[in-house]
């Protein structure tokens, strides 16, 4: 218990895995503390969080100002002048107004939309993080049994071997069927070396996606709720769908923009403002206290004003458009990613059955070796190989229907939680050895 408790700690710190512990999914989702793209996504959001600051301090008055030095010259007679120098200062403050307000303001709706924007987005990013942790997750338990089905299929090499050999030599076997029994060894073999490389690039994916260094662990069992999806889950699941959301934002920012474009086209601001001066001649000091309102404008006002909304107006239907149907196609999917796991469910059932089967055929041929002699041994073995094959076949089927299931999940925002295992169905997990079982493999190849 303390060896687990100490891989938790650093798991949760971001320390390196480096201990065959028996860890489960539900302990990698809650160690998740962001990923090199979830540190990329909020860098982000830090940035657009500064515009929006910027854009707010902009939304206000203005100070400006100006200074000037000159030295002159001035000619009095045809034979006499007199020089002097002119120093001036203007400070002053200035507001935008019509347009330029306008346009002031639409800068703050749009980098706060910014911000929802990539708010939403790091969300996206945590939940195709932790997606990928699922599917990695499911695709090391899995090849870590292959390789525990080849280690123990590899077993009986020799024994089977010798006794194929005795049966050739006799003259009762051909060499064609003792080449192809035998292949079945190589096959299992290559199995070895292909899932001891899926296994590792599986952990190398975790590590990339957790942003901790794991070097090897025991999975448990991975366990998701199997009742189906409500109408109303349905309904909860679309609106808060972060794509959803997103265009969401993307459309509120665009009727802000829309409902304050009354003035659009014209450049406008109000100043005032305090000039003062100095010359080095009889005229002495200068001062002034000006205040003026400044436009710019195309002369078309109406059409310019007009066509600006046009264009927005037809952006934000777009944006409805798009919204509209992502909504129908989301429905859509989520549908379909329901079919795809009670179709995989259906196969995953199959091929139990075909297991069970092989199982029992491969018992009652141990059964007869014992008994009876002369060909039980080549059936023995051909129920021995069989019964590897369809392990194998089996476990394709139950990894593509965790792997559909954990796609649903993420189509549906569905973060992974770990149920009661005495309340979860072992109808599948019951053919598999346990996951202590795996240590071996574990400590011996990882």
């Amino acid at each position: 218990m303390e060896r687990i408790l100490l891989v938790l700690v650093l798991l949760c710190s971001g320390l390196t895995v480096n201990a065959a512990e028996i860890i489960s999914l539900q302990r990698l989702h809650d160690s998740y503390q962001g990923s090199l793209r979830q540190k990329i996504s909020q860098a982000q959001l830090k940035q657009n969080q500064y515009k929006l600051e910027q854009a707010e301090v902009n939304d206000d008055w203005e100070l400006f100002g100006s200074a000037s030095a000159s030295q002159n010259s001035e000619l009095l007679t045809s034979t006499s002048d007199r020089e002097y120098t002119a120093l001036g200062g203007t400070i002053g403050l200035r507001y935008p107004l019509f347009g330029t307000l306008e346009a002031k303001e639409n800068d703050v709706y749009i980098a706060q939309g910014a911000v929802d924007f990539e708010t939403q987005d790091g969300q996206k990013v945590k939940l195709d993080d932790l997606y990928q942790v699922t599917n990695n997750f499911i695709s090391y338990w899995i090849t870590l049994h292959k390789k525990l089905a080849s280690d123990t299929f590899l077993t009986s090499e020799n024994d089977t071997t010798h006794q194929l050999n005795k049966r050739k030599a006799r003259g009762l076997l051909y060499e064609s069927d003792y080449l192809e029994l035998l292949s079945a060894y190589s096959l299992a073999k290559r199995n070895q070396i292909k899932s001891m490389q899926e296994a590792k690039l599986a952990l190398k994916n975790l590590s990339l996606y957790l942003d901790i260094d794991i070097v090897s662990f025991i999975p448990s069992a991975p366990y998701f709720e199997t009742k189906p999806i409500s109408e109303q889950e349905r309904i909860n699941t679309i609106n808060q769908n972060v794509d959803i959301k997103i265009l969401e934002i993307e459309i509120d920012t665009l009727q802000k923009v829309i409902n304050n474009s009354d003035w659009g086209g014209i450049e406008s601001n109000f100043s005032i403002s305090q000039s003062m001066g100095y010359e080095t001649n009889p005229d002495g000091d200068t001062h002034s206290l000006n205040a003026s309102i400044n436009l710019r404008m195309p002369l078309q006002f109406i059409t310019h004003n007009r066509t600006q909304k046009q264009i927005l107006k037809y952006r934000l239907n777009e944006k409805l458009a798009e919204y509209n149907l992502r909504k129908s196609e989301l429905s859509r999917l989520i549908t379909n990613k329901e079919i795809d796991c009670e179709a995989k469910l259906k196969t995953l059932k199959l091929q139990k059955i075909r297991l069970e089967s092989a199982y029992n055929t491969k018992y009652r041929q141990q059964l007869r070796v014992k008994l009876v002699d002369g060909d039980v041994i080549e059936k023995a073995a051909q129920a021995n190989i069989r019964h590897y094959v369809q392990y194998l076949d089996y476990l394709d089927a139950l990894n593509d229907y965790l792997q559909a299931k954990a796609l649903l999940n993420r189509t549906i925002n569905k973060p992974y939680k770990e149920i009661d295992i005495s309340d979860a169905s072992n109808e599948y997990y019951n053919l598999l050895p346990s996951s202590t079982e795996l240590r071996a493999v574990i400590n011996k190849e990882l």
